[in-house]
Parts: C-alpha cells; structure tokens; sequence
C-alpha cells in the first residue's frame, strides 16, 4: 500500500474518468407559470380564471350631457349723450300778507298805513282794502334770489326756462318786466303785460350755449299794477303774486348736480343658452352660480345696481339683487351669488326654452354734486358663470350622445401566451348598462377583437335600449348584453390583445319631459369571465432556474448527455426546452428540446384526468439528449437555464375533452449530466 502515497507512480494515462453529477432538481407548478395578478385570479381550490370587471368603462356625466356655457354675457354701452336730465322746477310765491308782514318791521310808512286803513294781520279768511294801496305792492318786491333744488351748474347744448307768472292779485298787473341771471351772467329778459286776476303768463328763454350756475337772480325792471284809486277790494290769505321758473328740455356739454335716483341705463333681456344638440331646457335648479359685473367708467359716483330675475325664485322669494357700487373712474367688478336659483326658461314667447330673463336698472344716487360731460361714458357687462346644475327638465329627444371610441382598458395579458384556436369551457362576455338619468335611450355600437399584431379580428353589433328610472332619486335602470356563444368562441380563439368600441346613444321621446339631477350618471361596463378549462389551446409559458456552473475545461470533454426525469403533473400535452442564457451578455446561447423515450416527438404525455377534467395522476418520461460539441461549448458557458413550457391540447386522445388548470398542478424536472473527461 506504499505505492498509493507515490503519487507520481499512478499510471493514468489511457485513462478517461466518467462522471454523473445532478444538475437539476425542481418542482415547477402552474402558479409559476400563470401567477395571480391583474386579471388572472384563483379560487379557493386553485382553480384558474381569467376575470376580468369594469363597471366604468365608459362614464356619462350631467357635464358631457348638456353643455351648459360656464360663460353667458350680456353688455350695455352708456353715453352721458343718452342720460335723460330731469326737469328743474322752483315755484316763488309772494304772498301779500308774508310781504306786509315784513314791511310792517322794516318800513314805518307801511306800517302806517296798515294802521290807518285797519288792515288785519294775520289775514281773516277776507277784509276790505282800498285799491291804491296796491301801488305800494312794486316797492315791496325789487328783485329775487333763488336756487334750484340739487343744481350746481351746467353748460347748455339746448334747453330752455319756462317763466310762468300767476297772477293771485284782485287787479290787473299792467306791466312786468324783469331780467333774470345767474353768477355766469345774464340769462335773458321776460315781460308779460295786462294780466287779469286769477290768469297765468308764460314766457320762454333759450339756453343754447350758455352756462348757468344756481345762483338764479330775477331783477324786477317795471312792475306796473292797475290803478282803482279809493275803491275798495276783498284780500284774502291768498292774495299774492307767483312765479315759477322750470328748466326744461336739457341737452348739456356739462353738468354738476346731485342726482337723486336717476336713472342711468336699464334693460330687459335674456340670457341664451345656445345650445349646440337641439336641447331645450325649460327649467333648472343651481347648486352653485354667480351673476358677474364689471362697470368700467369714467365717472366717479356711487350707483345702485339693481337686478332681478322675474321667473327665478331662492329659497321660494323672488330673486332681486340691489348692488351699491362705487364707481372709480376706472374698472370695477363684482359678483352675485345664485346658489340655489330655481329659474324658470320658457318665459320667452318667441322661444320658450332656454332663455333666462334679465332685468337691471343702473341708478345714479348722490348727496353730492357729481360732474357729468359729453365724453362720460359707462360700459356694463353680466355674465353668469360657474353654474353647477342641481336639477335639470327638459326636453332632450332626438339628440345623440356619441359614448366616445376607444380601447377598452382591460387586462387581458394573459391570452398573449396562447397561440390561435383557444376553446374554452363556458366563458362569458357581457356589457353593463346603468342609467340615473331621467331619459330613455337607444345604444347603438360595436366592439371589436384584435388579435396580435392586428393579424385577425372578430367584431360584434350591439344593440340595446336603456329605460329611466322608474321614479327621480329612485334606483338607476340597470341591464346587461351578452356576447353570443358562438360568437365569444372566435373571440376568444383569436385570442384578443385588445377590444376596441365604439357607440351612440340616441335619445328616445317619452312624451314627456326628461330630467338630469347632479347625481345623474350613465355607466357602460364590462365582464370577462374565462374559466381555464380547455379542450384546445397552445400556451406558451416561461420560468427561469440559476444553473450552478459546471468548471470543466471545455477541450478536456469526451462527451456530455443529460439524463432527464419528467414527472408531468400538467393536464395538457408539454413540451420542455432549455433555453441556454447568459445573463452577462444578455444572450440565449442555445435551446435544447427534450424528447421522452415514451413519445414518438417532443411533446410530453399529458397527465391522466377524469371525465371532468380533473387530474388523476401524473405521467413519468424519461430520456438523455448528447449534446453536441457546440451544444457543450453553449451549456458551459451557460449561467441560467430558462425552461420554455409549451401545454397543448394538440396531442390529446378526446379533442373534445375540456381540461382544467389548476394553480398547484405541477411537474417535477430532475436532471443530471454524464460527462466523460480526458485528462492527459
């Protein structure tokens, strides 16, 4: 036994060890292959669906339905050239008794003379005078200071004062003549001659270019009064002498006066939906709304704006809004709220739908003087803006809905693992309908299938009518479609990437009015339900296992064979290959396919199942592959061995067998390699 420490004595030449070493042990089961997530679900045995649900596909709001304007405006434009100035009146009175009374104080003569003929003050209800002492009545009235109630003063286009004289006397007035001025200068000259007791006068005199302030004079040049000697006449608490100026017929370059609820500039209008679809409303509640204003002036004045809407009621009083507003000179702006307006549209004869009546009126209302000229001007606009519908009536017949066109966002990703010709055991396919509007409506679309890369496609009609709810704020309408089986057969054979839809909705006249509420809301869903219970399907599926690297020196290689064991635990024909990876190049280097010694090619028997397509017991296939020089060179070079499972139906001895798959369905992979080294 010496010799077996004389390691130079061993004789190896000629000598080329054999070795068999295990290289894989796995279990891979379905859920490997087939994981849980998105539409892929399991039950509570682990048998497989594909199920897919969505009950919002397409959503129709009371938005998308009526486009109601956010933005419904209505402007007036104001010249001072279009203000209507007022006339200005002041009546003076000269009362006979008012004027003796003041003379008695200031003039002893007078005074003497009331003594000496007994006339009484405070007046009786009558009394006898004697006549001549009227020709003292001119001494008493020389001239007359007055103001016109809220004029400053103005600058005249046109105009003109009326001067009216009453003559309250029991005589004649002969001759009166006077000039009348303001602190501008003298304005003009008026007479009146021979007026009896009890008659009236009128004169009239023209403003055109003149300035006039309101410090009015009137300045008596002759004042002439018949003459009775001693005769006597009856006086009464009346007697007297009137005069009224009126300014009339106002045109003006300028004005300065407060201005006492004068009207600025008013309207009745409506506001017009116009809406685009042939929809017509005829009455709406707000949640939420505002009425907007924006006054841009060059005046500067407080102005009330008042605003009404006559068919419109909050909280059941009638909607008015009186605005005090300030205006700048320049922009001001403001809003109204009219949350909760319950309004009425149909008030409009000429069009009754649609149509919301507006009334304002803008007033001018100052203590103080304001400046007006020619060039003054307001701009006034209202909109209303932010309307969020409470509730809606009307009528909406004949008007399509087009439900929009698009890709039905559902997640089929796992039919992109089947090739053509999946048959399934009961699948279903339906499209959901749900409405809470308060209209009927037929649904008229199509869906359509796709295969991958757009190479087949099956598409289907659909054709349904929606009914309303049976009662406002009651339970929405709801219905299904569901796709024909023969016709969900060659969808599903395809099998689909995608579903693309599209529709129209067209709303049906009920013969009465429709109604839309904030809540209202029309749903169109969809649900896929594809139980994995095959009698024809070719699915393709992956899963990776991390070789641990053989360190052989590839030249000293004789020969290479793996030697395999598959307990096949699948339901379904399986084809194994190896798919040869290096993760570091990112390259499959080779595939090596596996062939049992029990099969005439390289799909594997399927497990046994019963009638009901339940697994009875798996299936053993064994064999070895020798790999080829190229095929070593690739398997040693090799760092992740990807398993390509291919399960087909293809080879099944009943076609007409449906098969279930279940998630702990599996097959065991045990395989080694033989290798036959030459170490000289």
């Amino acid at each position: 036994m010496t010799t077996a420490c004389q390691l130079e004595q061993i004789q190896i030449e000629d000598w080329s060890p054999e070795f068999v070493t295990p290289l894989i042990n796995t279990r891979i089961t379905i859920a490997d292959l087939i994981p849980e997530e998105g539409s892929t679900q399991y039950d509570q045995h682990g048998f497989i669906s594909l199920s897919v649900k969505d009950d919002s596909v397409y959503v129709l709001t009371p938005e998308l339905l009526i486009s109601v304007p956010d933005q419904i405006a209505v402007q007036e434009e104001f010249l001072f050239d279009d203000l209507p100035i007022n006339d200005f009146v002041q009546d003076t009175i000269f009362n006979l008794e008012a004027l003796l009374v003041s003379a008695v104080d200031n003039d002893p003569a007078i005074a003497t003379l009331v003594e000496q003929f007994g006339i009484e003050i405070p007046f009786p209800d009558q009394q006898e005078i004697p006549g001549f002492l009227f020709q003292q009545l001119p001494n008493l009235i020389t001239s007359v200071d007055f103001q016109l109630d809220e004029f400053i003063s103005a600058s005249f286009i046109s105009g003109q004062i009326e001067v009216e004289i009453t003559n309250n006397l029991p005589l004649s007035v002969e001759v009166f003549n006077v000039t009348l001025s303001s602190g501008f200068g003298s304005i003009g000259e008026f007479q009146t001659s021979n007026l009896l007791p009890n008659e009236t006068s009128l004169s009239i005199i023209d403003l055109i270019d003149l300035e006039v302030d309101n410090n009015l004079s009137v300045e008596i040049l002759d004042f002439e009064i018949e003459n009775i000697a001693s005769d006597y006449v009856t006086i009464t608490p009346e007697t007297g002498f009137g005069i009224s100026f009126s300014i009339t017929n106002i045109n003006v370059n300028s004005i300065n006066m407060a201005f006492n609820n004068l009207e600025l500039d008013s309207d009745t209008t409506f506001f017009d939906f116009n809406l685009d679809n042939g929809e017509e409303i005829h009455n709406l509640l707000l949640s939420n709304g505002v009425i907007n204003y924006s006054i841009e002036s060059s005046l500067i004045a407080p102005i009330t704006a008042q605003i009404s809407i006559p068919s419109g009621f909050i909280n059941n009083q009638p909607f008015s809004s009186n605005e005090i507003i300030q205006l700048n000179g320049s922009i001001v702006d403001g809003s109204i709220d009219i949350s909760g307006l319950d309004v009425d549209l149909t008030t409009d004869l000429d069009q009754p739908y649609n149509r919301v009546p507006f009334i304002f009126e803008i007033i001018i209302n100052s203590t103080d003087p304001v400046t007006l000229t020619t060039s003054d001007y307001a701009n006034i606009n209202f909109s209303f803006s932010n309307l969020s519908l409470d509730y809606l009536e009307g009528n909406f017949a004949n008007y399509d809905i087009d439900l929009g066109g698009d890709t039905v966002d559902v997640d089929l990703g796992l039919f992109d693992n089947f090739d053509s010709g999946l048959v399934l055991d009961n699948p279903t396919f339906s499209i959901s309908f749900q409405n809470s509007f308060g209209l009927e409506a037929n649904v008229i679309g199509e869906l359509v299938c796709f295969a991958q890369n757009d190479n087949n496609a099956v598409g289907f009609d659909i054709d349904e009518t929606i009914n309303s709810p049976e009662l406002l704020g009651g339970a929405p309408f709801e219905s299904s479609w569901n796709l024909s089986s023969d016709l969900l057969d060659e969808m599903i054979a395809l099998p689909p990437e995608r579903i693309e839809y599209s529709a129209i909705a067209s709303i049906l006249d009920q013969g009465e009015l429709n109604y839309i509420t904030s809540d209202s809301r029309f749903l169109l869903g969809v649900e896929i339900n594809c139980p994995l219970s095959l009698s024809a399907a070719n699915i393709s599926l992956h899963d990776t296992i991390v070789l641990t690297q053989l360190d052989y020196d590839i030249t000293q290689i004789d020969r290479l064979i793996l030697h395999y064991n598959l307990i096949n635990g699948f339901p379904l024909g399986t084809e194994f290959n190896l798919v040869l990876h290096d993760s570091i190049s990112t390259t499959n280097l080779d595939t090596i396919s596996f062939t049992g010694i029990n099969t005439l090619d390289n799909v594997i028997e399927p497990a046994l199942v019963d009638s009901d397509g339940e697994l009875i017991e798996p299936v053993l296939n064994s064999g070895f592959l020798a790999l080829t020089n190229s095929e070593i060179t690739n398997f040693l070079n090799s760092n992740k061995i990807i398993v390509d499972i291919s399960l087909s139906t293809s080879n099944s001895d009943n076609q007409d067998q449906y098969v279930k798959i279940y998630s702990h369905y599996s097959c065991d992979l045990k395989l080694g390699v033989e290798t036959k080294i030459n170490i000289e």
